[in-house]
């Protein structure tokens, strides 16, 4: 998640982000509508995250409820299309939407539309994020599930700035970056962490414009694993002999292994003479259709990454070699005809 966060200097624009505003301009931000229609809502909703199972409330609450509608909408789908969250849901007089108990389901964006009979329209939206409750269901790694181009903040108010993800095992850590520089909020006077990874600011000012960058983390990493053994790029072996090609690979997160597969282009290799051992590739009586592109992947729950091979099968080179003579007889070197027999050992035959 990227935040951009921009002094209350009304001269400075920013094309997305955070922005720290004089408070009477707070409210007027979170708002969104035609210019005829900005005195239809009080207070609007802001972003929850919540545990699977609590309630969520987001306030809505119109200037006037005997002449002001208010409808909700879910991504975009009106509430009432949603049948399970519909019985679950409570809108209260003043335009409050409560949702109890809570379901994984029910992540998403959240938008009250506001009405009066002289037709204005004005819109205002949420983000609701559900944490999973069960540690044996539905097992992930750690990921932000939600960054809102622009948040605005009250200057000279306390403000939280939100982490939005999902974890499952749970969150095991929480990475802040600002201007692209690691933010420790225990180093930094007046911010405060949250339970939930959230910044909690005592008093917004100046200080806390800038970009900022969250990255939550659990117990199954959220980075690619990282190779720790890799094939040479090429292996020479001749007809009936056994080769044993390395591979092994750790997490990026020093947690669970990865896991590692074998492929020849792409396919799975065959049983019988192909056999896997501590991550090690073996094939026994090398045949002719034995050669070709072999590739060694390790997989976590944040990425694959892939090691290739070449493995040639009784392979004769024969190449020709440009040098410089100084002594005349042509630009061309001799034929040069090369016979692999071992690793070690090699058996030349020049001719002239």
């Amino acid at each position: 998640m990227q935040l951009a966060l921009q002094t209350g200097q009304p001269n400075k624009t920013v094309q997305s982000g955070v922005h720290v505003k004089q408070f009477s301009k707070f409210l007027e931000n979170f708002l969104q509508g035609n210019e005829s229609s900005g005195n239809l809502l009080a207070i609007p909703p802001i972003n929850q995250t919540v545990q699977e199972g609590e309630e969520a409330k987001f306030e809505c609450v119109v200037k006037d409820i005997t002449l002001i509608r208010v409808r909700w909408l879910k991504d975009g789908i009106a509430l009432s299309a949603y049948q399970d969250l519909s019985r679950r849901s409570l809108l209260e007089k003043d335009g409050t939407l409560v949702i109890h108990p809570t379901d994984m389901g029910d992540y998403g964006e959240y938008e009250c539309e506001a009405t009066n009979q002289a037709g204005d329209l004005q819109k205002a939206k949420a983000f609701l994020n559900v944490q999973c409750k069960s540690h044996f269901d539905r097992v992930y790694k750690a990921k932000v599930v939600y960054a809102p181009p622009e948040l605005h903040l009250p200057y000279g108010r306390p403000a939280m700035i939100d982490c939005h993800y999902r974890a499952n095992p749970p969150l095991t850590n929480l990475r802040w970056e600002k201007d692209g520089f690691l933010f420790d909020p225990y180093n930094v006077q007046g911010v405060f962490y949250r339970k939930n990874g959230s910044l909690y600011l005592s008093q917004v000012d100046e200080s806390h414009a800038g970009s900022y960058t969250c990255t939550p983390y659990n117990d199954l990493g959220t980075k690619a694993p990282i190779f720790t053994v890799t094939p040479h790029n090429l292996y020479l072996r001749k007809l009936g002999e056994t080769i044993e090609i390395p591979c092994d690979a750790r997490d990026g997160n020093n947690g669970h292994s990865p896991i590692i597969v074998w492929s020849k282009k792409g396919s799975s290799l065959p049983m019988g003479r192909y056999t896997i051992n501590e991550n090690n590739l073996t094939i026994t009586e090398i045949e002719e259709g034995d050669r070709g592109i072999y590739q060694c992947s390790a997989t976590n729950k944040a990425a694959t990454v892939t090691a290739e091979t070449e493995l040639l099968v009784g392979t004769e080179y024969e190449f020709m070699v440009l040098c410089k003579d100084d002594n005349g007889g042509g630009p061309f070197s001799k034929s040069l005809r090369i016979w692999t027999q071992t690793e070690q050992q090699h058996e030349t035959n020049l001719f002239k």
